[in-house]
C-alpha cells in the first residue's frame, strides 16, 4: 500500500509520508504514515493474512483511535471499558469507523479473504499506546 500519497481525513485529501513497515504479529503488517501538513494524528495501513487476526490490544494512552475499514472482511471487537459491554462489528456492514477510547480492548479478525484496516492516532503513536493482552 505504500504507492499512497494522499488519505482522506475529515472529509479532505491531505498529503501524507511513508515512514515504515512493522510486522505486528505473523500474519498483521502495518504501514506507518505521517500527515504532511498536520502533527495531531497520524496513520497506519493495517493489513491482515486470511483468518488471521491482530494482538488483543488495551489501549493505555492517547486521546482517542479511529478504526476504519478498507477491504476484505472481517470483524472489529471491543470491549468498552466504560460498561464491560462488547461491541462487534462486521466488515463490509453499516460501519466503516469505530471510534475507540483509553480503557477499551480491541482485535480485528480477518475473514478467509484477508482484511486492510486502517488506524488514526489522536496524537499520533508512541510506544506504550497499546498494550498487547494476547
Amino acid at each position: 500500500m505504500t504507492e499512497r500519497a494522499t488519505f482522506s481525513l475529515e472529509g479532505a485529501d491531505q498529503p501524507i509520508t511513508f515512514v515504515e513497515t512493522t510486522e505486528v504479529r505473523e500474519g498483521v503488517v502495518c504501514e506507518v504514515f505521517t500527515f504532511d501538513d498536520r502533527t495531531d494524528v497520524d496513520l497506519g495501513l493495517v493489513t491482515v493474512a486470511p483468518d488471521a487476526h491482530t494482538p488483543l490490544q488495551r489501549v493505555l494512552e492517547g486521546e482517542v483511535t479511529i478504526e476504519g475499514f478498507i477491504s476484505g472482511a472481517g470483524t472489529l471487537e471491543v470491549v468498552r471499558k466504560t460498561s464491560g459491554e462488547i461491541e462487534s462489528y462486521t466488515f463490509p456492514g453499516e460501519h466503516t469507523e469505530v471510534e475507540i477510547l483509553q480503557g477499551d480492548v480491541v482485535q480485528w479478525t480477518a475473514g478467509p479473504q484477508g482484511l486492510e484496516f486502517y488506524e488514526l492516532c489522536y496524537p499520533p503513536y508512541q510506544d506504550g499506546r497499546f498494550e498487547n493482552l494476547d
